[in-house]
């Protein structure tokens, strides 16, 4: 054999070792985004990494490798939200009722929005929106949404006015009405998703008037909504 022959074997063996390498930096980083998820779900912006590298099991090391900054990750788990809806919304370009694709995106988008403290706030940081990620995750979004806005739209059944712009925007209006638990009735959120997503339809083909999903709120709860938005008492 000459010196410059390669012998397979080690060849395999020194190849195999990058892949596992790979693999596991994609695994702590899965692991870490998940956790960033949860945590700021739970907690808001305020948590720390080091709070959120302890749920993923991982060092704080590792974390900052992935992510430099709080705000890198911040941006990374936006982006891996607004991931998660355009697959819903992927997923309904397969349903035969265009209301009910457009519906389904709308509600889920909402109810992600509300039940993840986190990915509601960081939305209105206009530092995320900044990032290049997300900007590319927000236009993949939009995309994919306008091809179930512009079906609902060609069958008739939602005012030709709306805009694919206008979603996000439903979105975030729908998710700060939201506020404390009101026990075993349905959540708040819901009865004005109802009122909103009946406002886009046009009525057409005799489709039933949607039935508010929660009642209206009593004088307390819409004090606790008023403060939670810094308005106060009055009014």
């Amino acid at each position: 054999m000459s010196a410059t022959s390669t012998d397979p074997a080690v060849t395999a063996g020194e190849d195999a070792q990058p892949r596992r390498q790979r693999a596991d930096a994609e695994r702590n980083r899965r692991a870490l985004l998940d956790a960033a998820v949860q945590v700021f779900g739970e907690r808001g912006l305020d948590a720390t990494v080091a709070e959120i590298a302890a749920r993923a099991g991982v060092g704080q090391g590792t974390a900052f490798r992935h992510f430099p900054t709080k705000e890198h990750l911040i941006a990374a788990t936006v982006r891996d939200m607004l991931d998660r809806i355009t697959a819903t919304a992927l997923e309904q370009l397969e349903e035969p009722d265009p209301l009910l694709a457009l519906r389904t995106l709308l509600y889920s988008g909402s109810q992600l929005m509300v039940s993840n403290q986190g990915f509601k706030s960081a939305t209105a940081n206009s530092l995320v929106h900044e990032d290049p990620d997300v900007i590319a995750a927000n236009e993949q979004l939009l995309q994919v949404a306008a091809q179930l806005l512009a079906r609902a739209q060609e069958a008739g059944v939602i005012r030709p006015d709306i805009t694919p712009e206008d979603i996000p925007v439903l979105l975030c209006a729908v998710s700060a009405t939201d506020i404390a638990s009101r026990g075993q009735m349905p959540a708040l959120w819901e009865r004005y998703f109802e009122i909103v997503f009946s406002g886009l339809c046009t009525g057409a083909g005799g489709a039933a008037q949607a039935t508010l999903a929660a009642s209206a709120p009593t004088p307390e709860e819409l004090r606790q909504f008023k403060s939670s938005l810094g308005g106060g008492e009055g009014g």
